[in-house]
């Protein structure tokens, strides 16, 4: 059982660690693939992906990026901060630690998302995240921590979601010229608000639709009063908006859409065009700028778990003639790499079909698969790596810390950091398979955070972290 003794906003303070630290970094004892020094023996792990130019964004190919440093995780144990682009978490993603993001880029990918990446952690920089992200070309598509019994009293998250935002800008999302961060394409204001909303069980609205439409509207009004108070004008706002619908069956507001995730597309469309009749809500910032802000900056998706017979019959098919998508892009958000029915043959054949679609030019921008690594409190093999706890860690993060979204009082800790596990043998009849999205994305895997059979690192840990 990992545990791990947590803090409020303790700072780290013992030199014995920072030396470690340092110590750490330059050898990244147990990560593999180390370059030859001319005697044929390894010399240390592979060099970092260097800087490139910034990647076209279609087809997208994104990897959704959630790694916590977990592996022993038992049922009842606190979880660790999820806001995975905190500065703290250098040690994963950055060119110094893992290299989560080269590794990304690596296996093909242009572009990673993130669940909780506004309004889960407002004190620490994420300008590191997006300047690597930035420096190796690839697109960041953040999420806002969506809680929303919690933050949207009435299923309004208008000042939430705003304080939200400028809690952001202040930590790195904005630039010295008022704009956005470049790393930056498209926000979601809302994870399966549909699902949230069913979850509450508090919407008395008539059709429930009501109470997903002003929760979408009123998140994407804060962000859009946020951007005013900052003086952040249309002219610097290449900023994106979506909403990440659900893979449920569901029927639009109007009822003239039924079908999975895309019956949100005609939802946000008929509330972007009537806030008060379709979502019972005066927007702030006017009814005209919200209109304009949708017609202008927003990109519909929604997750999907199916395979490509049911992707053409049931999702694009029917999604063609929706004039709600008639000239708004979509992508898939969530796609689930992890479902039983899959083999690694179906799995890359799914991915191929889902890049030519992209491909052909039309709304659909591509797809982001679900996920970077195996998230052990969920119990299943999802994830395209799982990590190598037993080769020891090879490194250690910062404090890392998450905010309760009440009282906003930030809990912090550190965590050791583990390379990634990727055996062919071993995994090759897993559908969530890195080989298997490298071969669909013409690309590779490898990179310096991967294990390959290096003795067992004897790194001594700080007493604040037991394994």
């Amino acid at each position: 059982m990992l545990g791990v003794k947590v803090e409020q906003a303790a700072p780290m303070q013992s030199a014995g660690i920072a030396i470690l630290l340092v110590a750490v970094a330059a050898t990244l004892h147990g990560c593999g693939g180390g370059g030859d020094g001319g005697d044929g023996k390894p010399k240390g792990p592979p060099q970092a992906v260097p800087s490139g130019p910034t990647l076209p964004l279609v087809p997208l190919r994104s990897v959704s990026y959630i790694s916590l440093p977990n592996p022993k995780y038992q049922s009842g144990d606190v979880l660790p901060a999820q806001d995975m682009m905190q500065q703290g978490y250098a040690a994963q993603w950055g060119p110094d630690g893992r290299d989560d993001l080269g590794l990304v880029k690596t296996l093909g990918g242009n572009a990673v998302r993130l669940y909780h990446s506004m309004g889960l952690e407002s004190q620490h920089d994420h300008s590191g995240f997006l300047d690597r992200a930035k420096d190796i070309g690839i697109h960041v598509l953040p999420g806002f921590h969506t809680q929303m019994q919690d933050q949207c009293p009435g299923f309004n998250c208008f000042e939430y979601w705003k304080k939200a935002t400028l809690d952001a800008f202040d930590k790195g999302f904005m630039t010295q010229n008022k704009s956005w961060h470049p790393a930056l394409s498209v926000l979601t204001l809302l994870e399966e608000p549909d699902s949230e909303v069913a979850a509450s069980q508090s919407c008395s609205e008539k059709p429930k639709n009501k109470c997903w439409i002003r929760a979408v509207l009123s998140a994407m009004d804060g962000v859009l009063a946020a951007e005013k108070a900052r003086g952040v004008s249309d002219q610097t706002s290449k900023v994106n908006f979506t909403a990440a619908w659900s893979f449920s069956q569901q029927t639009s507001a109007d009822g003239s859409v039924t079908g999975t995730g895309f019956f949100g597309f005609q939802d946000i469309a008929l509330g972007a065009s009537n806030p008060v009749k379709y979502g019972g809500y005066s927007p702030q910032v006017g009814p005209a700028a919200l209109a304009a802000a949708f017609h202008t900056r927003w990109t519909h998706s929604m997750s999907a778990a199916a395979d490509q017979k049911f992707l053409q019959e049931q999702i694009f098919a029917k999604i063609k003639p929706l004039s709600a998508v008639q000239s708004t892009p979509w992508f898939i958000s969530s796609f689930k790499v992890q479902e039983p029915y899959k083999t690694s043959d179906v799995l890359q054949k799914d991915l191929q079909f889902l890049d030519g679609e992209a491909k052909k030019g039309g709304p659909f921008l591509g797809v982001s698969i679900f996920q970077l690594q195996k998230a052990y409190q969920e119990g299943v093999d999802n994830g395209l790596f799982k990590l190598g706890s037993t080769a020891g860690p090879i490194n250690i993060t910062s404090q890392v810390c998450h905010e309760d979204v009440n009282t906003k009082v930030p809990v912090c800790a550190q965590y050791p950091v583990f390379c990634f596990d990727h055996d062919e043998n071993q995994y090759r009849t897993l559908p969530a398979n890195a080989g298997v999205v490298a071969a669909a994305w013409n690309g590779a895997v490898k990179g310096r955070g991967l294990c390959m059979n290096s003795p067992k690192n004897e790194l001594a840990l700080p007493e604040q972290l037991v394994i």
